[in-house]
């Protein structure tokens, strides 16, 4: 179709046409909201050239455009938009704009994602001091991009004519779909998302019927072709039933818990959704007396034999109560040492080949990384066909089934009520977290996970060690800053613990509230012959120990005040072998440091 006679065809159909210059999207001639193109004078201004074509909106006939900016939009549009026989759009945006005759026509409204604020859909009818004077691209143009701009096959008829309330509501409608959709919970909390959203429509005293039909737009939005809307049906029927007959539902407040409160907030105004009240609250107590707690006197404190540090659960390592992080970059083993320390404390037989295990007991190590599989393959190996005591006390769960966050934290506790343990391990951070909205505060959900965590360590009285990664660009030598940041996320730990890994050899860093900063040497076994799995290095055994700090202190008594660099090379030991045997030293009073150089005490 030519550009004149799509001026005609606009015509004949009462819109009001204006042109546009080729692959351009706003008009250029003047006053051309005041422009009224006839079929007379339309080749006046369609003189044969390339050229756009829009229509004015707002116009006596209410002409109104509803633009789909996002994906998810176009998709939730399809069951929540009023039908009607003029739809276009171009190749990467198909279905992207919806035109109706509103009666009256209303002013234009846009819906934003109050997380990003991307428009995700858009009512353009009039202007906001309720006159006409918006304008569409219409078939057949060229977006800016190269794109042709067509109607949707069979979709070049007439708009549909609709009351201005029922359109708006629509919109609304289409609006919240997408928005959820958008800030949707990941699997594993997705159910319990639907069955509170499905509460808080009946409870809004919507129709079954209407909240079928929401839902159904959500999962369009959601998985598009491949959406069960007979699932989003039963998922309805059941809740509006239960409500019915007077059981408990859930609502809003639970879907705040699961989504950003600013998406429920949202949603619940476009839909028109009343906020459901707080709990009631009995009457606040009449106010006591304040009581000042007891204090004690730091003489008797250094003399009550009862006031004791905590407790180690593994030397230098881990304590009986409290959280560790333990982190380290991607496939250096941390899977691996997850298992060796579920395998010390339950058998109580030393960690990493070096760390005695004070106090054994029982452990939970849910394997959300590697599964059951995985976690079996490296047992074995690391066990290299041994059998000790104690295996029955290593429960291992596969799968959390729910976010941390989305109520995975309350199975982890009924896990600990059924089978009660002295350690949890949990493989990963990234796996209690589920996926992550591309939008949302990384480092303030990486904290109330830690948080919940601690929450459990301290609840159980037990010990609970999280598995993550390093932070991106970690290069340093600082645990707290390599692991998360200054974000302020590790102050709820009570151990900070890396692992670093280069070829077969590796170094740990460990950082406790108790035990101060220890460092180890490691190497990685992988074979029948050595074992499989993390051990301290040789410089790093008993008994070699001694030998280094020997050969440490040998050397500054004969060659005088040295650096560490320098012994290492003298003796040819790893640099970290002759730091550790430098601090042991001056631990006993038998070095002393000065700048950069160590001196042997006379």
């Amino acid at each position: 179709m030519k550009p004149l006679d799509a001026a005609r065809f606009y015509v004949e159909r009462h819109f009001w046409p204006i042109p546009i210059p080729f692959r351009e999207k706003a008009p250029v001639i003047r006053d051309w909201n005041s422009l009224r193109i006839t079929a007379e004078t339309a080749p006046k201004f369609f003189n044969g050239k390339e050229s756009n074509i829009g229509v004015i909106l707002g116009d006596d006939y209410g002409s109104t455009d509803i633009d789909l900016d996002s994906e998810e939009a176009i998709w939730a549009a399809q069951e929540l938009l009023p039908e009607t026989r003029f739809v276009f759009g171009r190749k990467s945006k198909p279905k992207s704009h919806y035109f109706y005759r509103c009666d009256p026509p209303v002013r234009s409204k846009r819906f934003l994602d109050p997380v990003n604020r991307q428009c995700l859909i858009e009512l353009r009818c009039r202007k906001s001091d309720d006159t006409a004077g918006l304008q569409t691209v219409v078939p057949p143009s060229t977006h800016p991009s190269g794109e042709r701009i067509e109607f949707e096959p069979g979709f070049d008829g007439a708009p549909a004519n609709i009351d201005a309330d029922v359109l708006e509501r629509a919109v609304a409608r289409v609006a919240a779909a997408s928005l959820l959709a958008r800030h949707w919970p990941a699997e594993g909390a997705r159910n319990e998302a639907f069955i509170a959203l499905a509460g808080a429509l009946a409870r809004a005293g919507w129709s079954e019927d209407d909240a079928v039909a929401f839902h159904r737009g959500l999962y369009r939005a959601l998985w598009k072709h491949g959406a069960d809307l007979h699932q989003a049906a039963a998922e309805v029927r059941s809740t509006f039933a239960k409500h019915a007959s007077g059981a408990q539902t859930t609502g809003l407040r639970r879907l705040s818990e699961l989504l950003d409160k600013r998406v429920v907030d949202a949603v619940t105004l476009w839909l028109g959704i009343a906020r459901e009240p707080e709990p009631r609250r009995t009457a606040a107590p009449a106010a006591k007396p304040k009581v000042v707690p007891r204090a004690f006197d730091m003489e008797g404190i250094l003399t009550d034999a009862t006031i004791q540090s905590p407790e180690m659960m593994i030397e230098d390592f881990l304590p009986r109560q409290g959280l560790m992080l333990f982190g380290g970059r991607p496939k250096e083993g941390k899977s691996w040492f997850a298992c060796q320390l579920a395998l010390s404390v339950a058998t109580g037989q030393s960690f990493i080949g070096r760390l005695g295990v004070l106090h054994p007991g029982r452990v939970h190590l849910w394997a959300l990384e590697d599964g059951l599989p995985l976690t079996k393959d490296k047992v074995s190996k690391i066990l290299n066909g041994r059998r000790p005591d104690g295996l029955r006390d290593l429960k291992v769960f596969p799968e959390l089934g729910l976010p941390i966050l989305g109520g995975g934290d309350e199975v982890i506790r009924e896990a600990l009520r059924q089978h009660p343990a002295e350690l949890v391990i949990l493989d990963s951070l990234f796996k209690l977290t589920g996926a992550r909205n591309q939008k949302a505060d990384i480092s303030q959900t990486d904290y109330d996970i830690i948080d919940r965590c601690r929450r459990i360590a301290l609840e159980h009285n037990c010990a609970v060690v999280v598995i993550m990664h390093t932070k991106k660009g970690a290069s340093g030598n600082d645990p707290i800053e390599n692991l998360l940041g200054t974000t302020g996320n590790t102050a709820a730990a009570d151990v900070l613990c890396e692992l670093k890994r280069k070829g077969r050899q590796g170094s740990l860093a460990v950082v406790g509230r108790f035990t101060g900063r220890k460092d180890f040497d490691l190497d990685w076994n992988d074979s029948p012959e050595t074992g499989w799995g993390w051990a301290v290095a040789g410089e790093g055994e008993a008994d070699e120990i001694g030998d280094t700090m020997q050969d440490v202190l040998a050397y500054l008594q004969a060659q005088g005040s040295s650096q560490p660099a320098t012994i290492a090379r003298a003796l040819r030991k790893s640099f970290r072998a002759v730091w550790c045997a430098l601090e042991r030293l001056r631990a006993r009073g038998l070095v002393v440091r000065e700048g950069r150089k160590w001196i042997a005490c006379e």
